[in-house]
C-alpha cells in the first residue's frame, strides 16, 4: 500500500432494496478517509421478456431490464439523499444487470474500491435475497477487506457508529498478521486502539497424546502449554511494539477456549473484529477461515474480513 492510496479511499456498499443492507452505509461514512467517495452499488436481475398466455410479447427483455434499472435507481438514490448532510462523505449509485457476488467483485476491481462494506443478509425489491450467500462468496474471495454488518448492529437512527477499539485475533501465522496493517489504518481513522488476541484452544494446540490424560505428568503438559504461550507472547509482543512505535495504542492478550467463543467473549460495543480469512499456527491451533464463518453468525460486534496474501510477510 502506497502513501498515496488507502484501503478507505473508495469504499463500496452494496445495496439490494431493503433496509437492513442501507444500514452498511453509515458504516462506510464512519470508515471512509476524509476526502474519499462511497458507491451505492446495486445489482439487478438480466431482463426476461414477458408474454401474455398465447404467446404474444408484452415486455422485451430490455424493456424489462429497463424497469428494473428505474426501480433499482430511483432507491438507491432514495438512500443516498437520506444520507446527504453537511459535510457528508461523496457517494455515487452504479447499477449494473448480472450475478450479485460476481458483480460486485467486478466493481472492486475495476473501481479501485479499496474496501466492501455490506449486509449480511437482506432481501430486495426484486422478491429474492439478494444478500447473504452473496456476503459469504464476496469475504471469500475479494481482493480488499470486507466489512460484515448484521442486523444486529443496525443503528435505529441510522447515526454514524461509534468504533473505539480493533480486536485483531493472531494464531502466529504471517497469514493472520496481515490483518494487522488494515486494522491499523483504520485505528488511525477512527482514532481507536488495536486489541492483539491469540487463543489457544488447548484441545487442539498440544499433542494429541496428551488427551490421554494419565499417561502423562502434570509437569509435560504445563510445560508444552508453557512453550505455546511463550511463543504466542513473542509474536504479540513484537507485533505491538510495532504499533506503538507508529503511534497506535495497542494492548494484547492470551486467552484459552475455542476461538470464536474467545472472540465473541472479549468484544463488547464498540469494537471491530478485523482477521484474515485463512491461517494457521506452528503448531496448527487453529483455521480462521471456520472462526470467521462462526463471528458472521454469532458475535456482538461487526466483522472486517482482510483478504489472505500467503507471499507477503506480514510481520512488522
Amino acid at each position: 500500500m502506497n502513501a498515496n492510496h488507502t484501503l478507505i479511499d473508495h469504499i463500496l456498499v452494496p445495496l439490494d432494496g431493503s433496509q437492513l443492507a442501507e444500514q452498511a452505509i453509515p458504516y462506510a461514512e464512519a470508515l471512509v478517509a476524509p476526502g474519499g467517495k462511497i458507491t451505492l452499488f446495486r445489482v439487478i436481475p438480466h431482463g426476461e421478456a414477458i408474454q401474455d398466455p398465447v404467446g404474444g410479447m408484452l415486455m422485451s427483455e430490455q424493456e424489462v431490464l429497463t424497469r428494473y434499472r428505474v426501480l433499482a435507481g430511483q432507491e438507491s438514490i432514495t438512500a443516498m439523499e437520506r444520507r446527504a448532510t453537511l459535510g457528508a462523505p461523496k457517494m455515487e449509485v452504479v447499477i449494473e444487470p448480472g450475478d450479485a457476488a460476481e458483480e460486485i467483485l467486478r466493481a472492486s476491481r475495476e473501481r479501485g474500491v479499496g474496501m466492501i462494506v455490506m449486509a449480511s443478509k437482506g432481501r430486495g425489491a426484486f422478491g429474492r435475497l439478494a444478500l447473504g450467500s452473496v456476503t459469504d462468496r464476496v469475504s471469500r474471495t475479494a481482493d480488499v477487506p470486507v466489512v460484515i454488518i448484521r442486523p444486529e448492529d443496525v443503528l435505529p437512527d441510522m447515526s454514524l457508529p461509534q468504533l473505539r477499539r480493533l480486536i485483531v485475533p493472531i494464531d502466529g501465522s504471517e497469514r493472520s498478521l496481515e490483518a494487522v496493517p488494515a486494522a491499523e489504518e483504520l485505528a488511525r481513522r477512527l482514532h481507536a486502539s488495536v486489541h492483539l488476541v491469540t487463543i489457544v484452544d488447548i484441545g487442539k494446540a498440544a499433542p494429541s497424546a496428551l488427551a490421554y490424560g494419565a499417561a502423562f505428568s502434570q509437569e509435560l503438559y504445563d510445560e508444552v502449554m508453557s512453550d505455546i504461550e511463550r511463543e504466542a507472547r513473542d509474536v504479540l509482543e513484537l507485533c505491538a511494539r510495532g504499533l506503538e512505535e507508529r503511534g497506535v495504542v495497542t494492548s494484547w492478550e492470551i486467552m484459552t477456549g475455542t476461538p470464536a467463543g474467545a472472540l465473541i467473549e472479549v468484544a463488547a460495543p464498540g469494537d471491530l473484529i478485523v482477521m484474515t480469512t485463512h491461517g494457521r499456527g506452528g503448531v496448527k491451533r487453529w483455521l480462521l477461515g471456520s472462526v470467521a464463518e462462526k463471528l458472521v453468525r454469532h458475535s456482538p460486534v461487526p466483522l472486517v474480513i482482510v483478504p489472505a496474501r500467503p507471499s507477503q510477510n506480514a510481520l512488522p
